[in-house]
């Protein structure tokens, strides 16, 4: 199906949130600005906080829309209802068990809420970031990623 004006509308809209997050973070390039670490090491600065933060704000958008709501149903783009009990591929959700941006509980409600048979979790020490950036998360979650890939090729 070709795109709609109804879906350009949310593609040109995270785009914009995308160059926003990046335009708050560049105002902080070569400022000297120290991170902290979190729990699990990883560092952060206040500019990834920023941008963290407005990039939810298109999550926020594509969950709720004028009342309507991809996981109870009713939200649609170029007509056709876009709803969670309609994914029915395979679905590997990997989550970090000490993110504070996207609590476990909030990753592991998509469980539910698929309408897959396939559907795998993973769940590893770490944070938003942590997971995916640190030395134990390139020796642990990549092979997980690959390992789930072959066990469905």
């Amino acid at each position: 199906m070709p795109p709609t004006h109804d879906l350009r509308k949310y593609m040109e809209f995270a785009a914009e949130t995308v160059y926003l997050a990046g335009r708050l973070t560049l105002g902080y390039f070569g400022t000297g600005v120290r991170p902290d670490f979190k729990a699990d090491d990883t560092p952060v600065t206040v500019a990834d906080r920023l941008a963290e933060q407005r990039q939810f704000t298109l999550a926020d958008t594509l969950v709720w829309s004028k009342g309507q709501h991809v996981i109870k149903g009713g939200f649609s783009i170029g007509g056709q209802e876009v709803a969670l009990k309609n994914v029915t591929c395979p679905i590997l959700n990997i989550y970090a068990l000490q993110d504070h941006l996207v609590p476990p509980d909030a990753s592991r409600a998509l469980k539910d809420r698929t309408g897959s048979a396939d559907y795998t979790e993973l769940a590893f020490p770490g944070g938003h970031i942590g997971i995916y950036v640190s030395g134990k998360a390139q020796k642990e979650v990549t092979p997980a990623i690959g390992n789930w890939l072959n066990d469905r090729s």
